[in-house]
């Protein structure tokens, strides 16, 4: 079976560029049903530049097609459809620049939309040694390992991932191309359900080069969230079933709402102690609605801050477990630095993931930001 994979790019280096087709070039499926399309802005001279020296330099055993968009409108998905066309494949995939890729991906992929589905992800993992990079990595390793697996379970809605995203040709052009918007992958999703057709998450991964900074993960996450809000927008817009639509919203509130009973109480407690404060600390709450009293020892290690303190700690030994069960690759060592950085870092973390979350509400520009990772 044939398949395209498309690769958009936006101001990409060459080693960038260069991860993702000698990633493809390990793959365990016959490159002679494998076309590879690149494709960036017509104004675009860095990723121009950057792909010239590597088909100058290098050799792949597959087919690749090089698209210089004119007039790009600034978002990734519109830059794709304006390729679909002219693509072969009876199956459509995207990849990002920086991506590595489990090379037999494509195998579990048609394995199952043998059983069928109609489009699939992996699993994306976000990672690069560096302090936030591994913040980031923990935080993508809580999302798929737990979060899309408790989805799973519950027979909730798991919005599917861009990177490493496969989907039907047929399907894709009955549902008009990607959808134009900042989260396409959200949107599509969202169509996909609509249509109550099968989609969902392989037993596969992708490692991406987490963002190279605070700023730049800033920016991605904004852009994320915002696409996420502008599905749930466009939820009460569609013709949708009742159960598909309090199938999607059950999972939009179960992560906002985790998201924010967390944030909250963290939220006040900072605030009370910067302002010496009382009234906003969870101990006041307590106090106003329980009648709690300190006044024992037994009490200082009852007080909601030690219990704060032992839900924290468990909360990080089911990060280490699930560091320990997926991702032994990385080397003991290595899972230990990641494991010490999220105990004494995460909730400084969270508080930044909040932040752009927040901003997010109130940020109109609709572009594709990219994401800076080298």
């Amino acid at each position: 079976m044939r398949i395209s994979i498309l690769i958009p790019l936006k101001n990409e280096s060459r080693e960038s560029i260069e991860t993702t087709l000698d990633s493809i070039e390990t793959f365990d499926y016959s490159k002679d049903f494998l076309d590879v399309y690149l494709i960036y802005p017509a104004n675009d001279h860095v990723t121009r530049e950057g792909v010239q020296k590597i088909l100058k330099n290098k050799k792949y055993s597959y087919d690749i097609k090089i698209f210089e968009i004119a007039n790009s409108r600034g978002l990734k998905s519109s830059d794709i459809n304006r390729v679909l066309d002219k693509t072969s494949g009876d199956i459509i995939g995207v990849y990002d620049a920086d991506d590595l890729i489990d090379r037999r991906q494509i195998k579990k992929v048609l394995d199952a939309f043998s059983r069928g589905y109609v489009a699939v992800s992996p699993k994306v993992y976000r990672y690069r040694r560096s302090v936030l990079g591994r913040l980031v990595f923990i935080e993508t390793v809580l999302w798929y390992d737990l979060w899309i697996e408790l989805f799973r379970r519950l027979g909730l809605h798991t919005s599917l991932s861009g990177e490493g995203l496969f989907i039907k040709r047929d399907v894709l052009m009955r549902l008009g191309g990607f959808p134009e918007t900042l989260a396409e992958d959200a949107m599509l999703s969202l169509l996909l359900a609509s249509q109550d057709l099968k989609y969902g998450y392989i037993d596969s991964f992708v490692v991406e080069l987490a963002p190279k900074n605070l700023r730049s993960l800033i920016k991605q996450r904004i852009r994320w969230y915002k696409g996420h809000l502008e599905v749930l927008y466009k939820m009460f817009k569609i013709k949708i079933s009742r159960k598909v639509f309090f199938k999607i919203l059950s999972t939009y509130m179960f992560t906002t709402g985790t998201m924010f009973g967390v944030m909250t109480p963290l939220i006040f407690e900072t605030y009370s102690y910067i302002r010496h404060d009382e009234r906003f600390s969870a101990r006041f709450l307590i106090d106003k609605l329980f009648g709690y009293r300190n006044n024992s020892l037994n009490d200082i290690f009852l007080s909601p801050y030690m219990i704060g303190v032992y839900i924290y700690l468990l909360f990080n030994m089911m990060i280490i477990y699930l560091l320990i069960r997926g991702h032994r690759e990385r080397g003991w060592r290595e899972i230990m630095i990641i494991s010490f950085s999220g105990l004494f870092l995460l909730p400084f973390y969270w508080i930044i993931i909040f932040s752009s979350f927040v901003s997010s509400i109130f940020f109109r520009k609709k572009i594709w930001f990219k994401t800076e990772r080298r």
